[in-house]
């Protein structure tokens, strides 16, 4: 402000503008000021922040580099390039920015501490206040450079800069976070798991802090993790709104809250009808701020951004037309920008669904030679050559990803269709392997060591295909006791309609079978029971018959509490001997009745009924999931 006037300082109003999100006003106030002074690093540093937050990348880099050219010393200015550089997947140039902040961001802090030392309260209270500012500052900047070094695999750096960024903002969830992050990367789910179950917490601890200093990002990526890896869909929603409420114009909020509006239709019909209006409301809105976005930045990240919104609501030619947009401006980018794996793996999904298989194995192909750690990719390629009837090429990409992470979900199910298919073709022992698969995958969801939860229409599909498989395995057997598969697969699709009331062919599916088999009957309930109870008995015999035989060497006199055995002492060898021996053969056929035709010991020729051993039942006529 000018000696002798009252007029507002600029610089402070446009910094105003900014903290309130009113970012292009605020680009209009700082270019204002350098028309009038450039030689001043603030409002280059100002205006490079709010092009940043416009998304203009490029223009945000040109100021950065200004303000720094002013003046090296500014950490920010390096954090704030770091962002536009790995906002453009330009990582390498990202982390040199990034180490660049960490360093200066360090020597605050051990300046700061020096100052600790001052004799003056008031000087040692400043210099601790200062101290710590500049350790927050300093741990996000090892997260960030921990996040990008995840960007370029670099797992090792990653973990150093993610645990010395979490050393330093011990109260912060967003190390944890990334450091989750990169466990599943990995395929260690149990890892990341514990890591994310930390960063929750943190996430919750330091709520009212995000909200005083407006830290929108704090409730999106809050949002994402209720969301995604827990589940609990209003404790995200509330997460979203929560951040929307301090800046409406966010975008990934918004299409945060498309994804959880569409998920929450799987609940009651009421629920159904209000998310859904919810969902195109939240659609309208992410579309719009992303189209004014595309207006003066269609960068490969905001193309593929857009276009993953479109995919989510099933808009696929307008996926199509902004993937194949930024498929072409990331083929013409040089380096040291590193290309994409997204355009070419979203148009694989987008190809998959319509039915375009050799077209989506190509894209998925072509995606991996950009990123071969992917195994959410790998295994998209793997279904993508299930679907095209290539089963060879199917089971070597799924067993490529379970060789590395044996609880990756998604490939569990995918061998269980793999397997269901070559059952289909004529190998009917492959239906049993493919309900070991469905089994596996569904166990795995329902714990917290798998690569992804199961959403209800998912779930409800994999129980869809292990009744399927399981009616294919009855119509292949000979022997009645197979109506066990019969029994289950009514269940399975009995969960699956419950889970997904869209799924009326697993209700028709469950009225074929009816039509089929009666409800459980009292026979069906003792051959269930028959088995254990024999061998229970059968086992507690035996060891009967052990305890008297040992008890009848005892002395009576010596032992009076076990003089109830000892009157045993009649028991001859023959007698021990026959009773041992026929309770080991009724344990062993208890636990193999159902699958015995015959039993003969000494004295007993037990023989399963014609009636039992044969079905003249046809196929049931369920078809095969789409």
């Amino acid at each position: 402000m000018e000696p002798g006037t009252n007029d507002p300082d600029p610089l402070i109003l446009a910094k105003g503008l900014f903290d309130k999100h009113q970012y292009r006003e605020a680009v209009r106030a700082f270019e204002k000021i350098l028309r009038d002074d450039d030689n001043r690093a603030a409002p280059y540093l100002g205006l490079a922040n709010s092009l940043n937050c416009l998304w203009q990348y490029e223009q945000a880099i040109i100021n950065f580099e200004r303000a720094l050219a002013i003046d090296p010393s500014l950490p920010e200015a390096y954090t704030g390039l770091g962002e536009a550089l790995y906002s453009l997947r330009r990582y390498r140039e990202a982390i040199t920015n990034y180490e660049e902040a960490a360093k200066l961001y360090s020597a605050q802090v051990d300046a700061a501490q020096q100052k600790e030392h001052a004799a003056d309260e008031t000087a040692r209270v400043a210099a601790r206040n200062e101290r710590l500012e500049a350790g927050e500052n300093l741990g996000d900047s090892y997260n960030d450079l921990g996040d990008a070094y995840l960007c370029v695999r670099d797992f090792e750096k990653a973990i150093t800069s993610l645990e010395a960024a979490k050393t330093n903002g011990k109260q912060y969830p967003y190390a944890y976070h990334n450091l989750a992050s990169m466990f599943w990367t990995q395929g260690k789910y149990d890892d990341a798991m514990k890591e994310w179950r930390t960063a929750r917490k943190l996430y919750s601890n330091c709520g009212k802090l995000a909200k005083e200093k407006e830290w929108t990002g704090h409730f999106l990526y809050f949002g994402n993790l209720l969301h995604e890896v827990f589940g609990d869909l209003d404790e995200a929603e509330q997460a979203y709104l929560a951040g929307l409420k301090i800046d409406q114009n966010q975008i990934k909020p918004w299409i945060g809250l498309v994804s959880l509006y569409l998920e929450k239709m799987e609940g009651s019909a009421k629920e159904r009808s209000a998310a859904y209006w919810n969902a195109r409301n939240a659609y309208a809105k992410a579309k719009s701020l992303l189209d004014e976005v595309l207006k003066t930045t269609a960068d490969v990240e905001t193309l593929v951004l857009s276009a993953e919104l479109s995919l989510t609501m099933k808009e696929y030619d307008d996926a199509a037309k902004l993937l194949k947009t930024a498929l072409d401006k990331d083929e013409e980018a040089a380096a040291p920008y590193i290309k994409s794996a997204k355009p070419k793996a979203d148009l694989g999904i987008l190809s998959t669904r319509r039915k375009k298989f050799d077209e989506a194995i190509s894209y998925f192909d072509a995606a991996l030679t950009i990123d071969i750690d992917d195994l959410s990719l790998r295994s998209n390629l793997a279904e993508a050559y299930l679907r095209n009837s290539q089963l060879e090429d199917a089971e070597r990409e799924f067993q490529t990803v379970l060789a590395r992470a044996p609880n990756h979900i998604e490939s569990k199910i995918g061998m269980g269709g793999l397997y269901t298919a070559m059952g289909d073709a004529g190998d009917a022992d492959m239906y049993d392997a493919a309900i070991v698969q469905y089994d596996e995958a569904i166990r795995i969801a329902g714990g917290p060591t798998g690569s992804k939860r199961l959403k209800q229409t998912e779930l409800a599909s994999v129980l869809y295909s292990r009744g399927y498989a399981r009616v294919k395995l009855y119509e292949t057997s000979k022997t009645r006791k197979d109506q066990n598969h019969l029994y289950d697969a009514r269940d399975d699709f009995k969960r699956c309609f419950k889970s997904d009331p869209d799924q009326h062919k697993a209700k028709r599916a469950v009225e074929k079978i009816d039509k089929v088999l009666p409800p459980r009957s009292p026979q069906r309930l003792i051959e269930g029971l028959g088995p254990p109870l024999i061998f229970v008995f059968s086992i507690g015999v035996f060891f009967l018959i052990q305890v008297i035989f040992v008890a009848s060497f005892f002395d009576r006199a010596k032992f009076p509490r076990f003089d109830f055995l000892v009157q045993a002492q009649h028991l001859t060898i023959t007698e021990y001997i026959a009773v041992t021996f026929g309770s080991l053969v009724l344990m062993v056929a208890g636990s193999y009745l159902p699958q015995l035709l015959k039993l003969k010991v000494p004295g007993v020729e037990l023989e399963k009924a014609a009636v039992d051993q044969i079905t003249t039942l046809g196929p049931i006529g369920i078809s095969k999931a789409s």
